[in-house]
């Protein structure tokens, strides 16, 4: 080992240069999980182990991380992973002027389903949820190809980590200049200007004017908070929540009987041997003298901190517009509910999400492709969105004055022009088929018909 890498280690001991990984890391990197290292530098988790070297994690990532923990974390994982799951489609109005839907290999669908070389479509549209709702912002780059047939087109998306671009310029009434990316936190000095037109920025909510979005987990601050406090809570019942019950000896007439404490401990010892474990549910203690045994139960303090803790949850959840049923709520989970509540949880939650969403997408993305087009969430492989579809098949069955070719566009059939235009029902005849006398006669006899009253 030599001297340069033993005093880099000890002034990051000291506190005198910043954190950064030494050759002493990596073997500690790889089995490391908290605390500190053996010179006493902190946390070691903040460090990734990859291809061989040691890359430094955002401290910002970390703080995220830790954000997105109990209840906020498992609400935001179950919308992240319907909001990702659903397929994106392109669009573009046809000749007739009528939106048709591109083929699956269209450039931009590709470049999509392989964002970059680290992750797929699902994974990246994953991380971007995720950091819509836990960060507020979402900045993605685009790496377009500078020359060539395909000139200006997407080569690869990334999303760029958290805490590290700041849009640069601009103002309530102007957009911005350019994004200011910095690979290194700890090096601010070091920096990147992207182009504007190569950074999409998603913001959460913001309000006119603002420049960066608000994160879900910051609007429910309060919940959050609670969430966090109720569980510390919890942790400290468990890790201190003494005796089960207390044993005792009443008196035998008017005599106590008192227990030396070497004999307490042979009791405890005596107990814990014979009548504890798995192995020694249903064993049957024998005394020979009156022994009394009163449980100590759940007060009514610890009852009223459940009870917070369930109504709590399901606030939480209503922030990101997820039945509380579906991540856990057993209380109002039935069968019935499940099944509506996933529903809701496209309707309230994912569909709103991804109605923000995909129009930025398209306004930013698809000029580099294809100019008038458009994408779209595909939600034909959802069952609980297909209820709707099927009441509205049955309404169009007898919906004879809607042409064969409109019914198919809106249940998202695609168009067959060979079929019949209208079929109408069997009881049923058109007036320009009758004879004119016979029209004349039943105009007679049904007069509202001809005049309309």
């Amino acid at each position: 080992m030599n001297l340069p890498a033993l005093v880099d280690a000890g002034l990051q001991a000291l506190g005198l240069r910043s954190q950064a990984p030494t050759p002493y890391d990596t073997s500690l990197l790889q089995k490391a999980l908290v605390g500190t290292d053996s010179i006493g530098r902190l946390n070691p988790v903040n460090y990734q182990y990859v291809g061989g070297t040691a890359q430094w994690v955002s401290p910002t990532g970390q703080a995220l991380r830790a954000r997105l923990v109990g209840q906020v974390g498992r609400v935001n994982s179950y919308f992240a992973k319907k909001a990702a799951a659903l397929p994106w489609t392109l669009w573009r109005n046809g000749p007739d002027g009528k939106p048709q839907q591109l083929p699956p290999n269209s450039p931009l669908l590709e470049r999509l389903w392989q964002p970059n070389p680290m992750v797929g479509q699902v994974a990246f549209m994953r991380q971007q949820c995720t950091l819509y709702h836990g960060a507020g912002n979402v900045f993605i780059w685009a790496n377009r190809l500078e020359d060539g047939p395909r000139k200006g087109q997407a080569q690869e998306f990334w999303i760029l980590p958290d805490g590290h671009t700041k849009p640069m310029g601009g103002d309530a009434m102007s957009p911005v200049d350019f994004y200011r990316f910095t690979p290194d936190l700890g090096k601010p000095g070091e920096y990147l200007d992207l182009p504007a037109s190569d950074v999409l920025h998603l913001k959460n909510d913001p309000l006119p004017g603002e420049v960066m979005g608000v994160s879900t987990i910051q609007s429910a601050n309060r919940e959050v908070t609670l969430d966090l406090a109720t569980t510390t809570t919890q942790v400290s019942q468990l890790q201190n929540q003494g005796p089960v019950g207390i044993v005792s000896f009443p008196p035998d007439g008017t005599t106590t009987i008192a227990l030396s404490e070497p004999q307490k401990q042979q009791l405890r010892e005596r107990l814990k041997q014979d009548y504890t474990g798995p192995t020694k549910k249903g064993a049957l203690p024998v005394v020979t003298e009156k022994v009394e045994f009163v449980r100590i139960g759940v007060s009514a303090v610890d009852l009223d901190i459940l009870n917070v803790t369930e109504a709590n949850f399901r606030a939480i959840c209503s922030w990101w517009g997820v039945p509380s049923e579906l991540v856990g709520d057993k209380e109002k989970s039935t069968y019935n509910n499940v099944a509506e509540a996933r529903k809701a949880a496209y309707t309230d939650g994912v569909l709103p999400y991804l109605e923000v969403i995909l129009p930025e997408w398209s306004r930013w993305a698809c000029p580099m492709f294809e100019q008038g087009t458009w994408l779209q969430v595909d939600t034909s492989g959802v069952a609980e969105l297909q209820a709707d579809k099927a009441a509205l098949v049955a309404w169009l069955k007898d919906a004879y004055w809607v042409s064969t070719q409109e019914k198919q566009e809106m249940v998202g059939a695609k168009v067959d022009n060979t079929l019949p235009k209208y079929y109408i029902p069997a009881g049923l005849e058109a007036s320009d088929a009758l004879p004119e006398g016979e029209k004349s006669r039943r105009f007679e006899e049904y007069p509202s018909v001809g005049t309309g009253g």
